[in-house]
């Protein structure tokens, strides 16, 4: 991985962090370092996530497979502020974290 792009994860994580603790609004791709890195249109007007390592790791784009899209469904205008959103935010944040090269 890149520097770059562990600079946009390392972004991604300390955001999910930040959700987890209550000190962060999850406002998705809007403040994802990793979206605003790799989050594009192809020639057709379809999403493509190409080279960000959430998308290589799951073989889809828009999160799709990753503990994200059931986080952002139950996280309460975009914080977690009961158990249930705080367990779904940290999901997401493990996954993030995996996500690191050794």
């Amino acid at each position: 991985m890149d520097t770059k792009t562990m600079t946009a994860l390392e972004g991604s994580i300390k955001k999910w962090e930040g959700i987890v603790n209550g000190t962060h609004q999850n406002m998705g791709s809007l403040d994802c370092p990793l979206c605003r890195q790799f989050y594009d249109e192809d020639i057709f007007g379809e999403i493509v996530c190409t080279g960000c390592p959430v998308a290589e790791k799951v073989k889809t784009h828009c999160c799709r497979g990753t503990p994200y899209l059931e986080a952002a469904s139950v996280l309460r205008n975009g914080f977690a502020v009961t158990p249930e959103t705080r367990e779904a935010a940290k999901k997401e944040l493990e996954f993030l974290k995996s996500l690191r090269e050794d």
